[in-house]
């Protein structure tokens, strides 16, 4: 899973010490609005200039961080916590094995968006006309952070149930995003006062496999 390498480039603020002239500054590489997600892996890029990585220490008072062998990465994860906020520190070290510090900085957190789905173009529930529904050929998976973090997720399977105004149902099951050749023809047939529904929507990805627990149920009007 390739998670967001951030972007946003900041200095760590110096707080609760003095600043020698020509000290060193950490420079970390930020999440739009400074946040990262509680429970998941938060990549960060963090650099003191003039210094080595094997020479930088870097502290979370929430969860763990862990440093990325031979770059400049590290892997904060805050675990299932309370807290609202994490503070990382970062530090060099003295030639005396003494931690002097050149930065902190503070994250808010947040709980990690939970996944939504669409049905091609339709992604609430209600009357949609046959046009639209023939015109669907895949399942989409998106959450609030999409644009911003650039991650995705791969459907792994979705379930649908086609029940026909005489009170017949057919249900169907993908193993991908695309909807098979089976349910394109069932919607070709669609009626009015048909009843679509799209359930158990499995997909991978920050979080490993997860079920999206939103059903999308469809009332089919010939327009």
């Amino acid at each position: 899973m390739k998670y967001l390498f951030l972007l946003l480039f900041l200095l760590f603020q110096i707080t609760g010490f003095a600043q020698p002239k020509n000290q060193p500054l950490a420079v970390i590489a930020a999440t739009k609005n400074n946040i990262v997600y509680r429970g998941v892996i938060n990549p960060l890029s963090i650099a003191v200039p003039g210094y080595y990585d094997k020479d930088i220490v870097v502290k979370t008072n929430v969860g763990k961080i862990e440093h990325i062998a031979n770059s400049s990465e590290y892997e904060l994860n805050t675990g299932l916590c309370s807290e609202i906020s994490v503070t990382i520190s970062v530090y060099i070290k003295k030639p005396n094995k003494k931690l002097q510090p050149v930065g902190v900085t503070q994250f808010r957190i947040k709980d990690w968006p939970k996944p939504i789905f669409q049905l091609g173009s339709i992604d609430n529930d209600g009357a949609v006309s046959y046009e639209r529904l023939s015109h669907s050929n895949a399942i989409f998976v998106f959450h609030s952070c999409f644009t911003v973090c650039g991650l995705r997720y791969t459907v792994k399977e979705f379930h649908i149930k086609h029940k026909h105004k005489d009170g017949t149902i057919s249900i169907f099951k993908a193993t991908n995003f695309l909807l098979t050749e089976e349910i394109k023809e069932s919607f070709k047939k669609a009626e009015d006062g048909d009843v679509i529904m799209v359930y158990d929507v499995i997909v991978e990805g920050p979080n490993g496999t997860e079920k999206i627990d939103d059903e999308l149920i469809l009332d089919i009007k010939k327009i």
